[in-house]
């Protein structure tokens, strides 16, 4: 399992929080969950990300470099972050 940053692993736990330990992606889709794609974004950063930065594709695209997500589609990459999701989860 890859070693994360202390950003990484502070966004990894605001991720499992706001999906409700699931690492679903999907569950932060939409206008109404931009102020969690926020949250997670800025603890990735470091700096205020505002919600209007938090878009689908910059979230999607951020939590893929960050947590090494690998897959050919969407669908493997969603996947591959549920189980890097569930690994963290294991690591106390």
């Amino acid at each position: 399992m890859t070693m994360f940053s202390e950003k990484e692993k502070e966004a990894m736990r605001l991720f499992r929080a706001y999906t409700g330990g699931t690492g679903i992606i999907d569950k932060l889709y939409g206008p109404a969950k931009a102020g969690c794609r926020a949250h997670i974004l800025s603890a990735l950063t470091g700096a205020r990300v505002p919600k209007s930065r938090a878009g689908w594709n910059v979230f999607r695209s951020a939590l893929n470099d960050a947590f090494g997500v690998r897959g050919d589609c969407i669908v493997a990459r969603d996947a591959n972050l549920q189980e890097i999701t569930a690994l963290h989860g294991m690591v106390k």
